[in-house]
């Protein structure tokens, strides 16, 4: 699960307006860089303790990995959980990886759904991909092609490559009626916030 660690430090940037992050976050980044992930996580760790939703997902991502630290995927989950109450959307996203593996947590569908939900409506595409996956298989939510199509199309639009890549292919393989109707909630949420998506 190591990209996840670099999912989270690369949206820092990014997700800036969304929350306030110690500047020492980069710091430790420069050192996962470069392979020293015990220097890492004794600047994250002080920071997670303290609050900070970026170290708190960065040290649960330590915790999955083994980075620095006996791997403890128990631990992983309870430091997902605080970076996703915190509002982190690569924390969200994360934490309902585990919660869809069954890592650390029973495995629960429908726990996955609502915190890629929250991440996706925070516009992280890799949790919009998960919600399309989600909606097309039924996995912890009723299936639904045309949300599937939905959350695909967003991720398209907001740039993500795999989503572009993806999104004709996916049209072919639903009925018309689907894309029809998940392109119709996609350009009626997409101006008003995903935050107001399905």
């Amino acid at each position: 699960m190591l990209k996840y660690l670099f999912i989270v430090v690369l949206s820092l940037s990014g997700l800036s307006a969304h929350a306030q992050y110690a500047p020492e976050n980069e710091t430790g980044l420069a050192a996962a860089r470069a392979g020293d992930m015990q220097a890492a996580w004794d600047i994250w760790k002080p920071l997670a303790d303290a609050g900070d939703v970026l170290a708190q997902s960065n040290i649960a991502v330590m915790y999955d990995n083994g980075d620095a630290v006996v791997e403890d995927d128990v631990e992983a989950v309870r430091w997902f959980t605080l970076s996703a109450e915190g509002g982190f959307p690569p924390g969200q996203y994360n934490l309902a990886n585990m919660y869809a593996q069954g890592k650390g947590v029973e495995q629960n569908f429908v726990l996955a759904v609502r915190w890629f939900q929250a991440a996706a409506r925070q516009g992280l595409p890799e949790a919009q991909m998960s919600l399309m996956q989600a909606y097309y298989y039924g996995d912890g939510v009723p299936r639904d092609h045309g949300l599937a199509y939905m959350w695909i199309m967003i991720a398209a639009e907001g740039g993500d490559a795999e989503a572009m890549d993806k999104l004709a292919n996916f049209e072919g393989r639903i009925r018309k009626a689907a894309v029809a109707r998940g392109r119709a909630m996609a350009l009626k949420c997409i101006p008003i916030g995903l935050e107001n998506c399905p």
